[in-house]
């Protein structure tokens, strides 16, 4: 199937590129920059025609209501489209599509099926729903090393999500070796991507000196960061860790705070 999809999927790149590619962008510039009327006029012909990528849009369309009534069955379709052509976003929201049974019949053998076509071809997102199926045996047998294999990959494609597993995972050794340093550093990842659980791990990392050296004014920052996001437990543990500091680290952390920007 992989290699089917991946030859079809080349043929069309081959074919459309060049001829429908300034249209194709001119069409989700639109799309992206809320004009959904002129980006329908220009996506849906070459949708009707097999470009994946607008079929993509057209899903996303019929999805968000954007420029056409809302019909989750309408989008489920161009999502199939695009899909079968190999567009490992298509895969991926399709497979959560027949795993929620939203727009199609429920079916966990689909979605692990579009999954492991876009997670085949390194898409990130669904390396890490692979990744969730194998932990939870849903669709698939249970199978905790494969979960790891798969969340390792997400992680490495740079996935903040999976990054805060493999976290959890170094830290426990569950899937894989216990590895504090290798816990410390996928739980940073994913914190300076602003992922509130990696955000309030790291900060108990410091908060604790377990994997890194206790750094109170550190374990203020990453707290602050989850508890503005809503997290309970970050608003106490920042205020648990403020306890312990003077006034002076307390003004270095909130600026810290302030000046703390994302890595994507």
């Amino acid at each position: 199937m992989a290699t089917r999809l991946a030859g079809g999927f080349l043929a069309l790149a081959l074919f459309t590129g060049p001829i429908l590619g300034g249209p194709l962008e001119d069409g989700i510039a639109a799309y992206t920059h809320d004009n959904p009327v002129a980006a329908l006029a220009i996506l849906r012909p070459l949708a009707e025609q097999g470009v994946a990528r607008a079929q993509f849009y057209l899903g996303q369309a019929y999805d968000s209501a954007h420029g056409v009534p809302r019909d989750y069955e309408a989008a489920a379709r161009w999502y199939r489209l695009a899909a079968e052509q190999g567009d490992p976003e298509s895969c991926t929201i399709l497979g959560s599509r027949y795993e929620d049974g939203l727009g199609v019949a429920k079916s966990m053998a689909d979605a692990v099926k579009w999954y492991r076509v876009a997670a085949e071809r390194g898409f990130p997102e669904a390396e890490y729903n692979l990744g969730v199926l194998y932990d939870s045996g849903r669709g698939v047998k249970t199978d905790h090393d494969e979960s790891a294999r798969w969340f390792a990959r997400s992680a490495d494609h740079g996935f903040a999500q999976a990054q805060a597993i493999m976290g959890i995972r170094y830290q426990f050794g569950f899937g894989v070796p216990a590895n504090l340093d290798e816990a410390v550093r996928w739980t940073r990842k994913a914190a300076e991507q602003d992922l509130p659980i990696g955000q309030f791990n790291l900060g108990a990392f410091y908060a604790s000196g377990v994997g890194v050296p206790k750094d109170n004014v550190q374990a203020y920052l990453w707290f602050s960061l989850a508890a503005d996001k809503g997290d309970d437990a970050a608003v106490i543990g920042r205020d648990t860790a403020a306890a312990g500091m003077t006034a002076a680290e307390i003004a270095e952390a909130d600026k810290l705070v302030q000046d703390w920007k994302p890595t994507h």
